[in-house]
């Protein structure tokens, strides 16, 4: 299983039917509105190419599971969902669990 921290949109996060709308929506308009984040939080963290990852099958951000739990109320203030998520590693990453990380 892999665990890591995971940044979402807020109109593409997991939940009901998320495989359904994840066919049907286009992709390519929410990595557009993800790759500015990504850089933003690149360059703030200082992170390197193997520590953050912007995921075009499920448009997301990848990152520690740490700076995701450390950090929530940056990625909050920027539009973005912080979870932490378990899944398979394989081509699918089916969602065992996904943990989303609130203020309270």
């Amino acid at each position: 299983m892999l665990t890591r921290g995971a940044l979402y949109l807020y109109n593409l996060k997991p939940g009901f039917d998320y495989r359904k709308k994840l066919a049907t929506v286009d992709k390519q308009k929410y990595i557009v509105k993800l790759k500015p984040l990504y850089d933003r939080i690149k360059k703030k963290f200082k992170l390197s190419d193997d520590d953050i990852f912007l995921d075009e099958e499920k448009p997301r951000i990848l990152i520690s599971r740490k700076l995701v739990k450390k950090k929530k109320a940056y990625f909050l203030g920027i539009d973005l969902f912080p979870a932490i998520v378990t899944e398979y590693p394989t081509a699918d990453q089916l969602e065992i669990e996904v943990e989303f990380l609130t203020l309270s």
